[in-house]
């Protein structure tokens, strides 16, 4: 249960918001997120995951990204946040 809520609230800390293309309403960018590995105990959390933006279907960055969160009275909360980009 914590896994799912926990994906949920970090991948809406995640979206990426884009422009739309004028020819085909297709997406100008997107990005991907894999290998993502969630690890918890109910009240620290940590989120280790790769990504990659692609602008027009070609990857223009990617790296990897890791997060430390806690869990609030108001919910899981980013403490640390810390990415390579290449």
């Amino acid at each position: 249960m914590y896994k799912i809520i926990l994906v949920i609230s970090i991948l809406f800390f995640l979206q990426f918001s884009y422009a739309n293309s004028d020819v085909d309403n297709e997406p100008l960018y997107k990005i991907v997120f894999e290998n993502v590995q969630i690890q918890h105990d109910g009240e620290i959390a940590s989120i280790y995951f790769d990504y990659a933006l692609y602008h027009l279907d070609v990857k223009s960055f990617w790296g990897k990204k890791s997060m430390l969160l806690v869990n609030t009275e108001n919910g899981w909360k980013i403490n640390l946040a810390i990415h390579s980009i290449r």
